[in-house]
């Protein structure tokens, strides 16, 4: 991870670390030292936080094309259902509606006598 400077008033650190903490010089410095590597290896840092921004930003947008794709595609799944729906009941009740048809031409004949 690269190095990073956090920008704050060490002297201002070190003097309440020696004058309300009871520090040392060497303790407060010490100190000082542990902060700014603490600092530096898990603070993020303007320019880390913009690229992740980016990156995020990106990956987003890679993600809402993907979404368009896969919605044109269900559609397209959809209208051939829709057809094949149809095509299904078109083969059922052409049938149905002849033998419908015949057998109340054979009943008007029968009441007819």
């Amino acid at each position: 991870m690269e190095a990073r400077e956090t920008m704050f008033d060490t002297y201002a650190y070190i003097e309440t670390l020696q004058q309300t903490g009871g520090f040392t010089e060497k303790q407060a410095n010490l100190s000082l030292r542990a902060l700014k590597q603490a600092l530096s290896e898990s603070v993020a840092t303007r320019s880390d936080v913009k690229t992740a921004q980016r990156d995020l930003s990106g990956e987003i947008a890679a993600l809402g094309h993907r979404m368009e794709q896969q919605i044109m595609a269900l559609r397209g799944e959809i209208k051939e259902m829709k057809v094949g729906f149809n095509s299904t009941i078109f083969k059922i009740l052409v049938p149905t509606i002849t033998v419908a048809t015949t057998i109340l031409g054979v009943l008007i004949v029968l009441i007819g006598r």
